[in-house]
């Protein structure tokens, strides 16, 4: 029979028979590979300014954002995306960042006369999701 050329997946073609088994080994082939690739998850703020969200493992890139909001709006960062060797970063300041068995958040409230963007990723009480992989 032949197979994928990545995962080595079953191909039946017309000469084969059916056989649950083919497919099976498919599925588990599938789910070996997928299985820890994308989560997702969530968090309540709890408006501290620094805060570690652990992970089952390091990832290798990460996406947060406040519920119901957009990234931005004005000068108010809502959540942002971050890459291993690529924070998220605003005025100098890298407020979502890839770590060892997680991710770092960096919480800074509306301190700035309004010209400068403030990072809103850990406000007390809001819900925040996040897709990582």
């Amino acid at each position: 029979m032949e197979q994928t050329t990545y995962y080595k997946l079953n191909l039946p073609s017309g000469e084969d028979y059916y056989n649950i088994e083919h497919q099976n080994e498919n599925l588990r082939t599938l789910d070996a590979a997928l299985f820890g690739r994308i989560g997702a998850g969530s968090y309540v703020g709890d408006g501290e300014s620094e805060r570690f969200i652990p992970l089952p493992r390091t990832p290798s890139f990460v996406l947060v954002m406040r519920s119901g909001s957009q990234f931005a709006s004005e000068n108010r960062r809502y959540g942002g995306m971050a890459l291993e060797e690529s924070p998220a970063i605003a005025n100098g300041v890298a407020y979502l960042t890839v770590e060892e068995g997680g991710f770092r958040l960096k919480h800074v409230e509306d301190v700035f006369d309004g010209s400068l963007a403030t990072m809103h990723v850990n406000s007390t009480g809001e819900t925040y999701h996040y897709l990582w992989g």
